[in-house]
C-alpha cells in the first residue's frame, strides 16, 4: 500500500516564476494586512527563489517595488538581484 500513499502525498514541481510570484502576492497581501515583518519574509523567500535563475520579470509583473521597499537592504543576502 506504500504506491498510493506515494502518488497521494506527491507535490508537483513548482516552477521557478510560479514561486517567485507566490511569495510576491503573498508579501502584497501581509502588507496590506499591515504586517511588514511577514511582507519582507515573503519578499526575502521571493528573492531567494529568483536568484539563481535571475528572475525579475516577476517583480514587475507584480508591482513589487513597494514590497522591495519593506526590505532592509543590509540585512538580505540578494543584493546582486536588487541592484
Amino acid at each position: 500500500m506504500e504506491a498510493p500513499r506515494q502518488v497521494r502525498d506527491a507535490t508537483p514541481p513548482i516552477e521557478p516564476f510560479t514561486l517567485v510570484e507566490a511569495h510576491l502576492l503573498a508579501g502584497t497581501a501581509y502588507l496590506r494586512l499591515g504586517d511588514r515583518d511577514a511582507a519582507a519574509a515573503a519578499t526575502a523567500a521571493a528573492l531567494a527563489a529568483a536568484e539563481p535563475d535571475r528572475l525579475v520579470f516577476p517583480f514587475a509583473m507584480t508591482e513589487a517595488a513597494e514590497l522591495l521597499g519593506v526590505l532592509r537592504y543590509h540585512e538580505t543576502a540578494h543584493g546582486a538581484l536588487l541592484t
